[in-house]
């Protein structure tokens, strides 16, 4: 949503109605004042994206890109990965003996199709087209999957109009760690 509000601005920003120039400006100075640059925002939000199963990481690396041009875009994204993948172990270490009592496996490699793509966005598509279609670009290659973390990231998206806490009551039970 930051994204598309972005985006929206900078046309604002463009238009040729003073009002609207006007007050896309204030509010492009605001968005730079308080999450302008990757050491101005908190992680958080963007581990919260991870965890919305309509974005994950590709969401996140879309994002990122959108907001912070290539090269920092992708070093903050391997960042957030690092940070999850990190948070994911400690937990996975705190609840490993529960799982194991009730017969879940979060370990257990089971063999999906990968899902990284190279994204390339056209000025008039929505960010949620574009993610679409990077994920259609996938390359289709095969790899194991380790945990239930990289499980939950290589699925695919779900719907944009879903309820996310909905969607985690019921699905949470095939990963509880995450």
């Amino acid at each position: 949503e930051v994204v598309e509000i972005i985006d929206a601005n900078d046309e604002e920003g463009e238009s040729t109605v003073t009002n609207f120039k006007e007050m896309a400006k204030k509010m492009r100075m605001k968005y730079d004042k308080y999450y302008g640059t990757p050491e101005k925002m908190n992680l958080l939000v963007y581990i919260a994206l991870i965890f919305d199963p309509r974005y994950k990481l590709a969401g996140l690396e879309l994002s990122l890109h959108d907001l912070f041009g290539e090269e920092q875009g992708f070093a903050l994204g391997l960042k957030v990965k690092q940070k999850v993948e990190a948070l994911f172990e400690e937990y996975w270490q705190l609840y490993q003996p529960l799982n194991s009592q009730s017969g879940q496996s979060s370990g257990t490699p089971i063999e999906i199709d990968s899902t990284n793509a190279n994204a390339s966005h056209g000025g008039a598509m929505s960010y949620a087209q574009r993610l679409r279609k990077k994920l259609k670009g996938a390359d289709g290659g095969r790899g194991v999957v380790r945990t239930e973390l990289q499980k939950y990231l290589n699925e695919g998206l779900e719907e944009d109009d879903i309820d996310v806490l909905t969607w985690w009551k019921v699905h949470g039970p095939r990963y509880p760690v995450v």
